[in-house]
């Protein structure tokens, strides 16, 4: 099971997240168009959240699916996007009776993975792939967990929220631990909640070496800010986008 529970924080992840996941699906648009997926092309969005991210890609004629864990998020979704298809599952173990032109797990989603579940993941999602179909992923590397998250704290805030987020690293388990306090203001009361999240980095190598066990292999890695592909060594990025395609059976 995915340690996921933004189930009391679901209604705040847009204010949160305002404008990011907007610009990701330009992006994606942009890329994947380039590389031959066009209009009708069907896509599967994996940690779909509250499917802000399917909804942008719907707009360019992508037919669109979007799996997520948490039950809060799901229903978000539905009421912005009655249309989109939208399905309550723990997508470290999905099956769907279809397959995907396009699928995708962004904003890390990935790291939320306790390391033994990959291999599983990633040979579920080359299942999924039509022939000629594409994945992209992206993930946070070691050294953005070691970076910035070893005892640093920030604040985020709107009208009528606040939250402080701690970050803690565990170098001997690989671990890092984000501890989210949560100050909501509604009818004059006053509502406080912690949410606890839980990443496992991964490196470049372990990505493709969990693709090519998967029979897929790595398109190109991307700086995922920017949307370029990278050239140089990957090791002092932090995180990395990546593409994946099945190899022709």
């Amino acid at each position: 099971m995915i340690d996921k529970n933004y189930s009391l924080s679901a209604k705040f992840y847009d204010k949160l997240h305002a404008g990011e996941v907007e610009i990701l699906a330009e992006s994606l648009t942009k890329y994947f168009f380039d590389l031959g997926i066009s209009e009708g092309s069907t896509i599967l969005d994996l940690g779909s959240g509250t499917g802000t991210l399917l909804g942008q890609l719907s707009n360019h004629g992508l037919c669109g699916t979007g799996i997520e864990v948490v039950p809060e998020m799901v229903k978000e979704a539905k009421r912005k996007y009655p249309s989109l298809n939208f399905i309550l599952m723990d997508f470290c173990c999905f099956e769907l009776d279809q397959k995907f032109d396009v699928i995708l797990c962004t904003n890390d989603s990935i790291n939320n993975l306790e390391p033994d579940a990959r291999g599983d993941f990633f040979t579920r999602i080359e299942k999924h792939l039509n022939p000629g179909g594409k994945c992209y992923i992206d993930f946070d590397t070691e050294t953005d967990i070691t970076s910035f998250w070893q005892d640093q704290k920030s604040v985020n805030e709107g009208q009528g929220w606040k939250i402080t987020r701690s970050n803690f690293y565990d170098q001997q388990r690989c671990l890092g631990t984000e501890v989210h306090d949560w100050v909501v203001s509604k009818n004059g009361k006053t509502h406080e909640f912690t949410e606890v999240h839980k990443l496992y980095p991964l490196s470049p190598s372990d990505v493709s070496e969990l693709a090519n066990n998967a029979a897929m292999r790595v398109v190109n890695f991307i700086e995922p800010t920017k949307f370029r592909m990278v050239d140089e060594s990957l090791d002092s990025y932090l995180r990395l986008g990546c593409v994946l395609m099945a190899n022709v059976k």
